[in-house]
């Protein structure tokens, strides 16, 4: 008889052991509980601090966050500005911090410490830390603006000249603002720390004032007013009653080229279409020119000598700048505009000239003010040429005085052959 050896049985508890381990160990590498990514801290860039208002620290972490500190070190004390536990585990807390000493420092640097740890189990259940030493610029006090020269006075729908100094090491913007919140950019002129801007008063502001601002990186902000003396001017008034011939001729063609949305709408009116061109595509080509003519080169100007602008010489006035139109259909007040511009007419489709050097920065069609080519004179000096028939000039062209810039016509919502200047 045969005798058999019973087979001998594997460990089942060593199995197991390893089995948890592995299962652990995937838990802990895996598992949202153990993530391994420290707290982020956002700061403001660059990194400087009036002390006046307080300084925002954004402290965040995709598991929550746990605890923070956060020190200022001077050149002999270290001062607490901010310590706490976040109770309900946040992901995200934005400090507003603030300088906790009545007595400024006499130093313009400091250190700015910041401890913050976030609720993961990792490091034994420690959890993430993010330790942050930095330097800060300390700035208490605003820029000095002075106004240096200025035009006497801005009449409605006029303009004015300022020359003013602004001194800031730290200095961050500096540019002009109306009461209206109409933004005009400052250049560099004749020497360090001076400069100069035109202004403009638009013929709708009737409670105009406007201010040199100043802000530094540390949020210290000066407003010096510009001492104009304001001057009223009262401009015409025409009523137009709209025509159905100037309904379906031009309005339907700018309509038709410009109102994507509407363009195969039948159930438009005329009147509609009218408002769409007069107010809809108006806006957004005054929106556009008002693009175009906002920047500023930042090249410091030591002289700038403008002559008057004659773009067609032998011609007549048949339209002036400031006119209020009131639009009446089947006499019914419907719509208005501001005619912001002098429409010249002599022959057709004769020369325009350029009246003062300059660069051409824009030329193209501008919906109703049609091909118009644009030219930058300096300080923010800008002249349009619209309803050209043809433009003959290119976008960065240099451009001197008596140069031939195009010709006039009935681009745009012209309906005889003139410029819009």
């Amino acid at each position: 008889m045969r005798h058999y050896r019973p087979r001998k049985q594997r460990p089942v508890k060593p199995i197991i052991a390893l089995m948890v381990l592995i299962t652990a160990a995937l838990f802990v590498a895996f598992s949202p509980q153990f993530e391994r990514e420290a707290p982020q801290v956002k700061l403001p860039d660059p990194l400087h601090w009036n002390m006046h208002d307080p300084l925002e620290i954004t402290l965040s972490d995709n598991s929550g966050l746990r605890d923070y500190r956060i020190t200022l070190l001077l050149e002999d004390r270290e001062l607490e500005l901010a310590q706490g536990v976040v109770s309900d585990g946040n992901q995200s807390l934005t400090l507003a911090v603030s300088y906790p000493d009545r007595i400024l420092p006499r130093a313009d640097k400091a250190q700015l410490n910041i401890q913050v740890r976030d609720t993961s189990l990792w490091r034994f259940f420690r959890g993430n830390e993010t330790e942050l030493s930095l330097p800060v610029v300390l700035d208490p006090n605003p820029p000095v603006v002075n106004v240096i020269g200025n035009s006497y006075a801005i009449a409605t729908g006029g303009s004015a000249v300022v020359v003013f100094e602004a001194h800031d090491q730290n200095l961050d913007e500096l540019y002009i603002q109306t009461r209206s919140g109409k933004r005009f950019e400052v250049a560099p002129f004749y020497e360090e720390g001076f400069y100069a801007a035109l202004l403009a008063r638009d013929v709708r502001d009737r409670d105009f004032a406007a201010h040199v601002i100043a802000t530094d990186f540390a949020g210290n902000r000066t407003r010096v007013r510009i001492p104009l003396v304001h001057r009223t001017v009262n401009y015409r008034q025409s009523d137009i009653t709209l025509s159905e011939r100037f309904l379906r001729g031009k309005i339907e063609e700018l309509h038709y080229r410009y109102d994507a949305t509407g363009r195969n709408d039948d159930s438009l009116e005329p009147k509609d279409k009218f408002l769409f061109v007069n107010e809809v595509l108006r806006a957004a080509n005054d929106e556009l020119l008002t693009e175009i003519t906002s920047a500023l080169p930042d090249e410091r100007i030591d002289d700038l000598q403008i002559a008057p602008f004659r773009p067609l010489p032998g011609s007549a006035v048949v339209a002036h700048f400031g006119d209020r139109r009131d639009f009446f259909y089947n006499g019914e007040r419907i719509s208005h505009s501001y005619h912001l511009g002098l429409d010249l007419a002599s022959v057709a489709q004769a020369e325009v000239f350029a009246s003062n050097p300059g660069q051409v920065v824009f030329t193209g069609d501008v919906g109703i003010y049609g091909n118009t080519p644009v030219i930058h004179h300096g300080l923010g000096l800008y002249s349009f040429y619209s309803h050209s028939t043809n433009i003959r000039v290119q976008e960065g062209q240099w451009v001197e005085s008596g140069d031939v810039v195009g010709t006039t016509g009935t681009s745009g919502l012209a309906l005889g052959d003139h410029l819009h200047f």
